[in-house]
């Protein structure tokens, strides 16, 4: 079929084992559009005919600018030049056939093959095409010549000169003579040497006869056969030629397979995708799909659920949102366009795809061994960007060994400039029986983000479970059209990405849903609640606005405001520089209420030295990725904290000024699928500092203004089902030159652990574990529980690590108008109350409303 100007191969060609691709009239210019026709064409005759052969023809030159183009591991043959050049390594040759041979389907089957067992090849007959379709089992590969039988024919009218030629092959499976017949004058009988048992008769064109005991007469080492009077070529099948015992087959199994290289192994999974698109039309799939996030400000994941139904069809995929839950309860406000008031973050969609065929090559592939997938061998295909400023993907696939369908896949896209700024996915697939054949779906698909928003940075975890599919369903169209005008959430997947579909107007009932214009870009809660801790003297009351734009005035900037009568923080993001990957963040935050800063002595609370402080704070950072899991940030901090006498400190003991403090910080980020990690190193000073405390006090450090702190920190979110999900982090910190008022300590917004109050500890060096597990008990009620610990040295407490466990537990339930109230209680077993009594209690009661 010509690769220039032609269309579509014929459909029944389809039937037929062989396609040659005639490239003999590429140019130079049109090398690249053939290469991607050769394997656009061989993927789709493989996907149509299993074991499938297709074959190039082309000059040399041609053909050797093709295979660099990666053609090779879709051609089985090449057509060898006239001039004789030597073909390819790995790739057999076949021949073009004399104009003699080629006259007719007769003439071909007498020059299957040349002396040298090299294949001939036939021009395109589309009359003998069916006819040649049917000969495929009584020719098969592997026809020895076969000396002991012997064919004659007898002419209609006697003549001298001979009446047909006749080759006889033995078939390597039945055993049986085949005879290639091809009359030269009108003949009526045949006769075969030795005698035989029973004779099948196939024409060229029409079905093979059986021909009846009462049309062969045997005599004593030989069989007559009786046939209607024809001159068009035939076959026979002539069984029972070595007598009543025949002869025995020798089988032998080949069980060590073909050694294949990466790029056949990508050219036979592509050829098994074609296939299943063919097989699959339309898949209505059932499921359930979990969104999990650390929200700041809450101590347990806030956990988006609904049950998942996916319509995937020619128009493409569109997915119906059921029972959409926040925290197990209906808070997710939907208007009556069926567009939620939530926005959809998600990364800018990749420029290609791997294991797809395109007109240049946007990857590297490795093959990296095979491995077993659920009792199954596969191939792991590793791939790479080829330019690492395109946004692709980096990972591997897993590819089923024997029918090269996709079993599971693991990638981390590259080069993202948005919000998102790593996104990885596993998916997995399931198989599904289909009209006797076994397709590949996707079953399970896991995606691990981080986002860098306008002062928060969290990883997203996303998993969507499919458990039932329904290929090819008769009411595709109806189900999908009730799904349109049903109170379900719509999306569409879209070449922009993910949209929402909005509803018709009431007046135009059963209109199709369209896609909404624009993007929701801002969310709104309103916050209230209070906090009991024992280092602030009265319940601390707060309520406030939080607003958050991920599209501020249109200029792709996020903000990030939240107002309270207790503390005031803002944020803003830029996650675009001058289109560049480098990203710039600002945070300010300040706490409106004074608490506590307490002093301890082996133990023991200092009163005359506790002061009351109030902090506040403001960064600016870069951002620029490093690769599609890492990333670093520079940063400037400065922070200034209030302090001043409380009612018991000492009139002897002289208050330090208050610290404003300048600090260079440098952090190096990382995700490694549903984990994330963080390195960082904050050498600071102070603008100015002065002797504090008591003068007689010699172990007071007064005037030591610079300081260095750094640390490492790990977390894991789990989705273990759409009910149950746990949170796991790490973190260990430590400093040089740290006093009182630069060492680490605990709070209830930042750096929390779970009971102990405020600035309770204040600790140079330390470790601590938190985690978290939420469980939506029954409708619209989610129990939170946590268990945190903590190893740190206070040189108030005494020169070595102690160990310092807290737990705690969380009741979540909504109450009208969409509100959710959560009240939580952390007990820690090594906190100190006000009265120096041992262990904590730590109360806060929240109510929020997003909208």
């Amino acid at each position: 079929w010509p690769l220039v100007g032609g269309a579509e191969p014929p459909d029944e060609a389809g039937t037929l084992d062989v396609l040659l691709l005639d490239a003999r009239d590429v140019v130079p210019d049109g090398l690249d559009a053939a290469a991607l026709r050769v394997k656009t064409l061989a993927t789709e005759r493989r996907a149509r005919v299993r074991g499938g052969e297709v074959g190039v023809e082309a000059s040399e030159d041609v053909r050797a600018a093709l295979w660099q183009r990666g053609v090779a591991p879709y051609v089985d043959f090449v057509v060898r030049p006239a001039a004789g050049a030597a073909p390819p390594p790995g790739v057999a040759s076949w021949a073009r056939a004399t104009a003699a041979a080629s006259r007719s389907v007769a003439g071909a089957l007498g020059a299957t093959r040349r002396g040298n067992g090299e294949p001939v090849l036939l021009p395109w007959d589309a009359e003998a095409a069916p006819a040649l379709h049917a000969l495929r089992e009584t020719l098969p590969p592997g026809l020895t010549p076969l000396a002991d039988v012997a064919v004659a024919c007898e002419p209609v009218a006697p003549s001298g000169a001979a009446s047909c030629a006749a080759e006889v092959f033995l078939h390597p499976v039945t055993l049986e003579a085949v005879a290639l017949v091809r009359p030269l004058v009108p003949v009526a009988a045949v006769r075969a040497e030795p005698g035989v048992l029973a004779v099948t008769v196939q024409p060229l064109a029409g079905p093979p006869r059986q021909v009846s005991d009462a049309d062969v007469e045997r005599r004593a080492g030989s069989a007559r056969v009786t046939l209607p009077a024809t001159e068009a070529p035939f076959v026979l099948r002539l069984s029972g030629w070595a007598g009543e015992g025949g002869r025995f087959l020798a089988g032998l199994d080949v069980v060590d397979e073909k050694t294949l290289t990466v790029d056949e192994v990508i050219a036979r999974h592509q050829a098994a995708a074609a296939r299943q698109r063919h097989l699959v039309t339309r898949v209505i799939a059932h499921g359930s799909s979990v969104l999990a996030f650390q929200a700041p400000g809450l101590a347990a994941p806030v956990t988006v659920t609904a049950d998942t139904v996916l319509f995937t069809g020619p128009d493409g995929t569109e997915i119906e949102q059921r029972r959409i839950r926040l925290n197990g309860a209906e808070l997710v406000s939907v208007g009556a366009d069926g567009v939620p008031r939530l926005p959809i973050v998600e990364p800018e969609r990749a420029d290609r795809a791997p294991l797809t065929i395109a007109l240049d090559e946007a990857y590297r592939y490795r093959l990296g061994g095979r491995e077993r997938v659920d009792g199954r061998d596969a191939y792991v295909v590793h791939f790479e960007p080829r330019d690492e400023g395109r946004r692709l993907f980096r990972g591997r696939a897993w590819i089923d060994a024997r029918q090269f369908a996709m079993r599971r896949v693991d990638a981390a896209q590259t080069a993202l400039r948005g919000a998102i700024v790593s996104s990885e996915q596993r998916d997995e697939f399931v198989p599904v029986a289909l009209r006797g054949e076994t397709v590949w779906l996707l079953g399970r698909s896991e995606v691990n983000q981080v986002y860098e928003g306008a002062g928060h940075r969290t990883p997203i975890q996303r998993v969507m479970t499919l458990a039932r599919h329904e290929v090819d369903p008769a009411d595709y169209d109806a189900r999908l059209r009730a799904a349109h005008g049903s109170s379900s959430v719509m999306l569409r997947e879209t070449p922009e990405g993910l949209r929402y579909l909005r509803k018709p107007p009431a007046r135009e009932a059963g209109g199709e849903r369209v896609v909404a214009p624009g993007r929701a870009s801002s969310v709104r809660t309103l916050a209230m609640g209070a906090i009991v801790d024992p280092n602030i003297s009265a319940p601390l009351p707060f309520a406030g606005l939080s607003y958050l734009d991920f599209d501020f005035l249109g200029t792709g900037a996020q903000v990030n405001a939240f107002f309270a009568a207790a503390f005031v923080q803002a944020a803003a993001a830029v996650p675009s520089l001058g289109g560049t990957r480098v990203q710039l963040h600002a945070s300010a935050f300040a706490t409106l209420a004074e608490y506590n800063d307490r002093a301890f002595r082996a133990g023991l609370e200092q009163y005359p030295e506790n002061l009351r402080q109030r902090p506040a704070r403001l960064s600016l950072a870069l951002v620029r990725p490093l690769s599609a899991r890492w990333r670093a940030r520079v940063g400037y901090e400065l922070d200034y904290t209030r302090l001043r006498r409380s009612d018991l400190t000492a009139p002897q003991f002289a208050v330090p000024a208050s610290p404003l403090v300048h600090a260079l910080r440098l952090s190096l980020e990382g995700q490694r699928g549903p984990w994330t990690f963080g390195a960082w190193w904050a050498p600071a000073r102070r603008a100015s500092w002065r002797a504090w405390g008591f003068a007689e006090d010699a172990d007071v450090a007064r005037e030591q203004a610079g300081f260095q702190r750094f640390g490492l920190s790990g977390a894991r979110t789990m989705v273990v089902s759409p009910r149950v999900l746990l949170r796991l982090e790490a973190a260990a910190m430590a400093g040089t030159d740290l006093d009182r008022f630069s060492r680490f300590s605990f709070d209830a917004f930042e750096n929390r652990l779970r009971g102990y109050p405020s600035a309770g500890l204040r600790f140079d060096r330390g470790l601590v574990v938190r985690s978290a597990g939420t469980w939506n008990v029954a409708s619209g009620v989610r129990l939170d529980v946590f268990a945190d610990t903590a190893f740190a040295r206070d040189p108030g407490f005494g020169p070595r690590l102690r160990r310092y466990p807290g737990v705690g537990a969380g009741l979540e339930a909504p109450l009208p108008w969409r509100v959710l109230a959560a009240a939580e209680w952390g007990y820690g077993f090594e906190g100190r109350d006000r009265e120096g009594g041992r262990g904590t209690h730590v109360f806060r009661v929240t109510a929020y409303k997003v909208f």
